[in-house]
C-alpha cells in the first residue's frame, strides 16, 4: 500500500496528535509513520524533525490531480480559521519532489491548533464536497487565492496581494463580468450582516478602487482615495478577515440567492432615501 504524503510547516502540534478527516487524509506528526524506509526519506528530505504531515494511505488509487487537491482543501480551509489570532501562511505546490511526495509547505510562525478547529474544518470540507462542480470551484479558487494573499500582506507594497486577494473576491461574490464593483458591494451586507450596511458598501467599492489600480497599472496606491489609511478596514476588521469570514459562512450555508436580497436591498434603499428626504423637507 502507497502513502501519499504532504508536508505541512507552521503547525505545532503534540507529537501524539493525529486527526482524520472526511477524506481520508491524517494530520500528524511524521514520526507517526511506521514504515522505517519512507520516515527516513522524510526526515532526510526535511533535514528536520519538527515536521506535520498530511498523509493518505492508497491502495488502488494513483497520486493525481484529485488528491492533491483534497489535501490542499484541508489546508486551505485551516487557514482561513486562524487569521484572527494567530497567522498561519500556506502557499501550496504540487511539484513532486524526492519519490514522488508533492510538497506543501507555509511561510509563517508556528502556529498551535485544536481539536476544535479541525472539528469545525472537517464540517466544512464535507460541506465542500456537497457543492456543485461549479460552485464547488468557485469555492475553492476563493480559499486559494485569500491564502496566497497571505504572503504578500502589505497592499501599499505589492501587487500580488492585490490581485490574488481581488480574485478571491470576486469568486466569493459571484460577480458579472460587468458592473463587477456594484454588484461585489451590493452582496458583501448579504452575508456580513452584523456590519454597518452603509460602510460595508462604501469599503468594498474603495476596495475594489484600490485593487483595480493595482491589476490595470502595476501600481498598488499608497493611498486609497479620499482617506489616509493604507488599508480598508470595516467594523474593525481588515478585507482579508471580512473575506474569510464571507467564504466560511458560504461553506456552512450555500451561496445566497443573490437575486432576491438584491431585490430587498433596493427597497432598503429606497426607504432610506425617502426617509432621508422627507427629514431634509
Amino acid at each position: 500500500m502507497e502513502k501519499f504524503i504532504i508536508f505541512v510547516e507552521g503547525l505545532k502540534l503534540e507529537k501524539d496528535f493525529t486527526y482524520t478527516f472526511s477524506n481520508g487524509f491524517m494530520l500528524c506528526h511524521f514520526s507517526k509513520i511506521e514504515d522505517g524506509k519512507t520516515a527516513s526519506l522524510l526526515e532526510s528530505f526535511t533535514k528536520s524533525t519538527n515536521y506535520y504531515i498530511l498523509v493518505k494511505e492508497l491502495s488502488n488509487e494513483e497520486i493525481n490531480q484529485k488528491i492533491i487537491e483534497e489535501a490542499r482543501d484541508i489546508l486551505d480551509i485551516i487557514s482561513i480559521h486562524l487569521r484572527d489570532s494567530q497567522a498561519l501562511y500556506i502557499s501550496a505546490a504540487s511539484n513532486y519532489a524526492v519519490s514522488n511526495i508533492p510538497r506543501m509547505h507555509s511561510i509563517g510562525i508556528r502556529t498551535k491548533i485544536n481539536t476544535e478547529i479541525l472539528e469545525k474544518v472537517n464540517h466544512q470540507l464535507v460541506k465542500l464536497n456537497e457543492f456543485e462542480l461549479k460552485n464547488k470551484e468557485r469555492l475553492r479558487v476563493s480559499l486559494r487565492f485569500l491564502n496566497k494573499s497571505k504572503d504578500r500582506t502589505k497592499m501599499d507594497t505589492s501587487i500580488d496581494h492585490a490581485i490574488f486577494i481581488r480574485v478571491a473576491m470576486e469568486n466569493i461574490f459571484g460577480s458579472p463580468y460587468n458592473k463587477i464593483r456594484a454588484t461585489v458591494s451590493e452582496r458583501a451586507p448579504i452575508l456580513l450582516t452584523e456590519f454597518n450596511e452603509t460602510e460595508l458598501i462604501a469599503g468594498f467599492k474603495k476596495f475594489y478602487d484600490q485593487t483595480s489600480k493595482a491589476i490595470h497599472t502595476g501600481i498598488v496606491p499608497k493611498r486609497p482615495i479620499k482617506n489616509r489609511d493604507k488599508k480598508v478596514i470595516i467594523g474593525g476588521k481588515r478585507m482579508y478577515d471580512l473575506l474569510a469570514l464571507s467564504v466560511s459562512r458560504i461553506l456552512e450555508n450555500g451561496f445566497p440567492d443573490w437575486e432576491t436580497h438584491k431585490l430587498s436591498l433596493k427597497h432598503r434603499l429606497k426607504i432610506k432615501l425617502i426617509k432621508f428626504i422627507d427629514e431634509k423637507l
